[in-house]
């Protein structure tokens, strides 16, 4: 839950943003304190442990800009 409290502090990903995180590389959907939500090019939706999310970079490929 740690690390979900800090991905809610930090907000360094938003709904919508082309992200890398937790070794996956898809959209961002939404986040809760357990887990990320992310939406694959497919329309699969992943469910990521923040923990794991955390553990590695996260890269947002739409910040600054779109």
């Amino acid at each position: 839950m740690l690390a979900g409290l800090t991905i809610h502090l930090e907000k360094p990903l938003k709904q919508g943003d082309w992200v890398s995180a937790g070794g996956m590389r898809d959209r961002s959907w939404t986040y809760t304190l357990r887990s990320t939500r992310l939406m694959t090019i497919e329309n699969n939706e992943v469910y990521i442990p923040n923990s794991k999310v955390l553990s590695e970079a996260v890269v947002n490929f739409s910040l600054p800009d779109h």
